[in-house]
């Protein structure tokens, strides 16, 4: 029997091999499934890389992750990343609580404790997906996913602020 070929003319074109037993997937199988969840996985980080160019922040994680050489520089670059995020975000919440009037201030409060509660569940989803994946790939996949959960918040508020001021040249994150 020939051997299994991962690639022929285009991607992932091979002739089916014989069935190995009932319900078992073909031998050439796996290699091809391997082959899809890592360019699956650069393509996620790839188009991340797109979303997040423009702003100060993702512009020096971008030069970061250019110059980073390990999955630990790397890791470390996303974790700068994340809490500079994570200042954008209490920085445009202060500057949006002292634009509201009281009432406006405890419904505030209220949508960023319930976003905290959602924050929270998604990054345990994220941290129980992520923890079953082999290679060293995943933890900046995951790692890439919470960031932007606090780094789209941050956006958020700040375009309330900027709603709320009606002042300013207009923010291309804002809707």
């Amino acid at each position: 029997m020939p051997p299994c070929l991962l690639f022929r003319h285009s991607a992932f074109f091979t002739p089916r091999p014989k069935q190995i037993g009932a319900g078992s997937p073909p031998r050439c199988a796996w290699p091809r499934l391997a082959a899809a969840f890592v360019f699956t996985a650069l393509l996620v980080l790839m188009s991340h890389r797109a979303l997040l160019a423009g702003n100060p922040i993702d512009d020096a994680l971008e030069a970061c992750r250019q110059t980073g050489q390990t999955t630990l520089e790397l890791g470390q670059c996303l974790t700068t990343a994340m809490q500079q995020w994570d200042k954008e975000l209490n920085a445009a919440y202060a500057a949006l609580m002292q634009t509201l009037e009281p009432g406006a201030r405890e419904a505030l409060k209220a949508s960023e404790r319930a976003w905290i509660g959602f924050r929270d569940a998604e990054v345990k989803f994220l941290r129980e997906r992520f923890s079953t994946q082999d290679g060293t790939i995943w933890p900046l996949v995951e790692g890439a996913q919470i960031m932007d959960l606090t780094r789209r918040r941050a956006i958020q508020l700040r375009c309330y602020v900027k709603m709320m001021d009606m002042e300013g040249p207009p923010d291309e994150e804002c809707p």
